[in-house]
């Protein structure tokens, strides 16, 4: 949810903390501008990677997987954004273009997303249970 922060639609900008912080990203950078970057988004796994080296034993482990999770979130957000016609600003602060491989309108792509998902889920069940 944290890429959609610049939307004022989106769960996270509805939330009394996130609001004022929402309204002043979707201000600067409009939807889908700076959060949607790949640069970034990069940029913000890279720092939380290296904040982790704070953490030892069952803390480290905790906010390992907490980044495993928020990387595979933000960057599996920017994959589907970048599979509509809308597309999503990659190089975004050194190119404002938006960039997209597909024209998906809608809901079209969660739809395809999802099918993908659960044929790639039997597919590795297959190979564990062979």
């Amino acid at each position: 949810v944290l890429p959609d922060i610049d939307s004022a639609t989106s769960k996270i900008s509805k939330k009394p903390l996130f609001k004022p912080l929402s309204k002043a990203i979707r201000k600067r950078f409009g939807h889908r501008g700076a959060t949607h970057s790949l640069i970034l988004s990069l940029l913000t796994l890279s720092l939380l990677i290296c904040s982790s080296y704070m953490f030892r034993g069952v803390a480290f482990f905790v906010y390992s997987n907490f980044i495993i999770g928020f990387a595979c979130g933000y960057l599996s957000h920017l994959f589907l954004d970048f599979i509509t016609i809308e597309g999503i600003p990659l190089f975004y602060p050194f190119y404002n273009k938006k960039y997209h491989i597909a024209k998906f309108k809608g809901s079209e792509h969660e739809t395809i997303v999802t099918a993908l998902c659960l044929v790639l889920t039997g597919f590795c069940i297959y190979l564990k249970v062979r």
